[in-house]
């Protein structure tokens, strides 16, 4: 089996699990965070403004970065197995 399919099941895969991470941050997160915000503040309760932005910006830089890794990945892999091929 070619690498690049397993990069491409790897990649689905991956994409589904986060997926799964988004839809549970943004239904069971956010309104943890509300209630946080609201009148049980604390003393980390400012930082419940950073969370809310940073999640979902690592959640789609993991989507850009697994895509990447699948599409990038045989052009990387080319090179390096035309190279171990002996002359003839």
């Amino acid at each position: 089996m070619p690498s690049h399919w397993i990069r491409m099941g790897l990649g689905a895969a991956f994409t589904i699990a986060l997926a799964i991470l988004a839809v549970v941050y943004f239904r069971v997160g956010q309104p943890i965070f509300d209630m946080a915000t609201g009148e049980y503040s604390g003393e980390f309760s400012y930082l419940i403004g950073q969370i809310e932005v940073v999640v979902p910006a690592i959640i789609g830089i993991l989507l850009l970065a697994t895509w990447l890794w699948v599409v990038a990945g045989p052009v990387q892999d080319e090179p390096a197995s035309n190279m171990r091929r002996p002359p003839r």
